[in-house]
């Protein structure tokens, strides 16, 4: 049977506006201090989980109000919105409220948007927090591009980049993947972003293609990287030079620092 989407559309927006004028309403959704009058029909019909919560025989399935003190207000009101009408604006400011709220309401359709509408906005500043956060919600596609990301624009998450909060496993995936002298400026600048992980320094450098990187780099900085001053930083060194032509530099641009 073909839907009448113009009916569908007409009752969507009566529903909403007898909720906005408080018509016919039975129960009060508390988001912080935002509390907002709604139809328990309409809840349980859009959201699998009021309709779970007033089916069941939990306390909230009788009671004239229901609160939902992990979402703030704003979401709420956004979310409510949602329900009725099935229309939402995503935006950088709300949309991983939304997401942390659209998982713990079961709302599969405006999870799968909001990952959508992350896909499109990901760069150098996000795609760190959009990594973890994906993996937190299980976003596949986000997992996907977020590492992709990552591995294809080193320079500017080195510069930009939440390197705080970037896991070491995706850090040996970008040294993996990134032959350039990139490489060990993204490893050098995420040891320095927090106290203890100066001792992850020597194992992870491992994961760097010192071989492709030029005679000047390897003496200025990667020698001058006070990190590398032990008798495995020399041996790394002595594996991709040869031993003769980096002694002057060596002696001059490292001990002596």
């Amino acid at each position: 049977m073909e839907k009448n989407m113009t009916f569908l559309q007409t009752m969507s927006a009566s529903m909403n506006e007898m909720r906005t004028a408080e018509e016919f309403v039975d129960v009060v959704l508390v988001f912080e201090e935002r509390r907002i009058p709604c139809h328990r029909v309409v809840l349980a019909s859009t959201c699998k989980y009021f309709h779970r919560m007033f089916l069941t025989g939990m306390k909230e399935s009788s009671s004239d109000e229901v609160t939902l003190n992990e979402i703030d207000g704003d979401t709420g009101e956004l979310l409510i919105g949602y329900l009725y009408s099935g229309t939402i604006e995503i935006t950088q400011e709300n949309a991983l409220n939304l997401l942390a709220a659209s998982d713990m309401l079961l709302l599969c359709d405006l999870k799968a948007k909001i990952q959508a509408f992350l896909c499109c906005n990901t760069h150098a500043k996000n795609c760190v927090s959009f990594l973890n956060v994906s993996r937190l919600y299980k976003l596949q596609d986000l997992i996907k591009d977020s590492q992709k990301f990552l591995n294809t624009h080193c320079k500017d998450v080195t510069l930009e980049g939440d390197l705080v909060e970037l896991q070491e496993d995706d850090l040996v995936g970008i040294l993996n993947f990134d032959p350039s002298e990139d490489s060990f400026r993204i490893l050098r600048k995420w040891v320095q972003a927090v106290d203890g992980r100066d001792d992850r320094f020597m194992e992870l450098v491992k994961n760097v293609d010192l071989s492709r990187f030029s005679k000047e780099f390897l003496c200025d900085d990667v020698m001058g990287e006070r990190l590398m001053r032990n008798e495995a930083g020399m041996e790394l060194i002595q594996e991709v030079k040869p031993f003769l032509i980096l002694m002057p530099y060596i002696t001059a641009n490292s001990y002596n620092k």
